[in-house]
């Protein structure tokens, strides 16, 4: 298959277009003109200059393709101005169905996350793909809920089929930009973090692999959570503790003092334009939940058999030493591979 990769310079398309690679596909990256192109380095791809802003590019780009991968959007929780989030997720997908549409495409594979599934008060009780969240309180969270459910509207509108992907806490390599779920994990293996919730991991190679089994497969169902193992804190602190050789702490800091510290962020967000580590709507709608998801309808329809977490996590401290991310004893204990060379 011809497909279009929309984000493919990105963390999770830049692993797509490797994954459609291998499995002899044709991948077209659509990227942003001057945009970072770190990722896709060494790679023999064709390359087709874009915006999911600009309708025409889109039609243009998709011309001679079969389907879209739809993974072009940016993973940022905060922005001085709201929309430099909301346009590019939600009228960039509403543009992406359009143009396949006019250009005949036979199925959008979209990026959404687990995020547009909510998260659980017991961990006992992963969310599934019939669950939706009612109540996304930060920036990217309403952003991904609302373009979701506007791709569904636009599928059944424009005779569009689509398969929706919803990854859950995407690490692992060519993250280049610094995710916020990889510095999540860093500051974990730093020490910097303590542990106060069940977390849902996946390696970044099985949400791409997800991917192009739905773009190969008639799907009997178009929504489909990618994770992998659900960890409890008391497991996440064994695997790190093995990886980093220190314990993490267990326990959550008091919400007042998350918030207070979170407040004090955003202010200071405002004067230098730099993201805070994390939001007051972050802290309220996780706080006393848990983001663990099932994976059974993705194991039983696409054949995705995930990592697990160790694996997982094990691989994503050799990107983060290679990124320079992690403490020396970490990083040393846990090298880089070799074929990752600097560009």
């Amino acid at each position: 298959m011809r497909v279009l990769v929309t984000g493919a310079n990105g963390h999770i398309g830049s692993n797509v277009v490797r994954e459609l690679l291998e499995r002899e596909h044709t991948p077209v990256a659509f990227l942003r003109p001057g945009s970072d192109r770190r990722a896709l380095a060494g790679l023999d791809l064709e390359e087709r200059e874009g915006d999911v802003l600009d309708p025409s590019s889109l039609e243009r780009a998709m011309h001679d393709c079969e389907l879209v991968i739809h993974a072009g959007a940016p993973y940022r929780t905060w922005a001085r101005d709201e929309d430099e989030i909301l346009a590019p997720v939600v009228q960039g997908t509403e543009n992406v169905f359009r143009a396949a549409k006019a250009a005949g495409l036979k199925k959008v594979v979209y990026t959404s996350s687990c995020n547009a599934v909510g998260f659980t008060e017991d961990p006992a009780q992963p969310r599934d793909e019939e669950s939706w969240n009612e109540q996304p309180q930060s920036i990217y969270i309403r952003a991904k809920n609302l373009a979701e459910r506007r791709a569904r509207e636009l599928s059944e509108e424009l005779d569009v089929p689509m398969v929706a992907i919803l990854p859950t806490g995407v690490i692992g390599p060519l993250d280049y930009r610094v995710t916020p779920t990889t510095q999540m994990i860093a500051d974990i293996f730093n020490g910097k973090m303590p542990l106060f919730m069940s977390v849902s991991l996946v390696h970044v190679r099985d949400v791409a692999r997800a991917h192009a089994l739905a773009a190969e497969k008639d799907t009997p169902r178009d929504r489909y959570l990618a994770g992998g193992d659900n960890v409890s804190p008391e497991r996440l602190a064994e695997i790190v503790e093995k990886i980093a050789g220190k314990r993490p702490k267990i326990g959550a800091p008091p919400r007042w003092l998350l918030m207070t510290v979170a407040g004090l962020g955003e202010m200071g967000a405002r004067v230098t334009g730099k993201a805070p580590a994390v939001t007051r709507a972050v802290i309220r709608e996780s706080w006393g939940r848990h983001p663990v998801f099932g994976n059974g309808r993705a194991r039983e329809d696409l054949g995705l058999e995930p990592r697990g977490a160790e694996e997982t996590l094990e691989e994503a401290a050799r990107w983060m030493s290679f990124r320079g991310l992690l403490s020396d004893g970490v990083a040393r204990r846990y090298p880089p591979d070799p074929a990752w060379a600097p560009v």
